[in-house]
């Protein structure tokens, strides 16, 4: 409902005409004055009531609720916020003198230059360096060893650039430095409220019925970010198969692992139909190249125009989806809207033409490379 509202001031004109137009003789409401006094004190009093019933107003419902409100709310429902997830990758150790063997255990710190973000070293039992129980062991002769690293801190923060981890915090013999070649990733902050709200009516519409939105519920519900299509009477190999299912899923970025398609197959288990089949397949990456040339005005400097146009095009590409559409025109906007001083994107291509892509029914796009000449 809409609440009509009053400022402390229009309470103040309201109750003053009010009052004197209930006398004959005139009152005297200026600053300073008791009467004027006792009106502030009410119109003070009803400006705080206002207040708590905007408040209840806002808590009431899922669509006006925010950030823990909203969440006791869902809580009625046994509905819970997806949590943040924190960036993982890899840093690469090294050392000056390699005539002894060193030992990096689980639980290493490493942090970034500024000391802001934190990261420990986890287990990873492909690498050839693992010694099975609770580190990894730098061999004599050898001067690097690069490891899987996690954020401390789950969030985006947790999605540094490379070369910004430097710092060993935890004590390490015979171990002089620490970098990280490549960016790490897959740090997300908590659901939005926005989001969380979008997957509860998923959630409410599904209860009670084995539907395509049923089962798109409970992939969603797995973790944040992941990317699914549920294609009905189809089999893996994108063949008409009668009473089966087929998922394409990843995880954001073209890849789907093991562990993710365990949970998503977890998740369809619980609300499939009895008597149906399924399958969770990884999307087929498209690569895409894309070339083109700028005309500029203005100060800007080139190669900044170039770096903002290229993390536009490419961030839109790689999150168009799966059997997503690839717009041409839409890839020249984004140029454009990279900077003012864009006055002409000439020569652009994608993939060598000059029309829209689409994707496969099993296929997303990825950016292979991005060049401006």
């Amino acid at each position: 409902m809409q609440l009509t509202t009053k400022s402390l001031g229009t309470m103040l004109q309201d109750m003053g005409a009010v009052l004197q137009g209930s006398v004959a003789q005139a009152l005297d409401l200026s600053v300073g004055s008791v009467m004027r006094s006792l009106l502030e004190a009410v119109a003070a009093l009803g400006g705080w009531l206002q207040l708590d019933a905007l408040l209840v107003l806002t808590q009431t419902r899922a669509a006006t609720s925010t950030g823990t409100d909203l969440d006791s709310w869902m809580a009625d429902f046994n509905f819970a916020r997806l949590p943040a997830t924190s960036a993982t990758g890899s840093v690469t150790f090294g050392r000056y003198v390699a005539t002894m063997p060193a030992q990096i255990p689980i639980g290493t710190q490493v942090k970034t230059s500024d000391g802001t973000q934190s990261f420990l070293v986890v287990a990873d039992a492909t690498n050839p360096a693992w010694d099975g129980i609770s580190q990894y062991v730098i061999g004599v002769n050898i001067n690097q060893l690069t490891v899987a690293v996690t954020a401390v801190t789950a969030g985006l923060q947790g999605n540094v650039t490379a070369g910004s981890i430097s710092v060993i915090s935890s004590s390490l013999n015979g171990v002089d430095s620490v970098t990280n070649a490549a960016a790490l990733a897959g740090g997300m902050d908590a659901e939005a409220d926005a989001a969380l709200r979008s997957r509860f009516v998923l959630f409410i519409n599904s209860r009670s019925a084995a539907t395509k939105t049923a089962v798109l519920n409970a992939i969603f519900s797995v973790q944040q970010g992941i990317r699914a299509i549920v294609y009905e009477n189809r089999s893996a190999s994108g063949l008409a198969e009668e009473g089966a299912f087929c998922v394409v899923a990843d995880a954001g970025n073209g890849l789907l692992t093991p562990e993710l398609s365990q949970a998503i197959g977890t998740a369809i288990e619980a609300i499939r139909p009895i008597g149906s089949q399924y399958c969770i397949i990884s999307p087929n990456i498209l690569p895409v190249g894309i070339s083109f040339s700028l005309i500029l005005t203005g100060t800007t400097a080139a190669s900044a125009v170039a770096a903002a146009a290229t993390a536009l095009v490419e961030n839109w590409v790689n999150q168009i989806g799966i059997a997503g559409l690839l717009s041409f025109s839409k890839i020249e906007a984004l140029i454009h809207s990279a900077d003012p001083s864009v006055v002409t994107v000439q020569d652009l291509t994608v993939n060598g033409n000059t029309a829209d892509i689409t994707a496969q029914w099993n296929q997303c796009f990825q950016v292979s490379n991005l060049t401006v000449n």
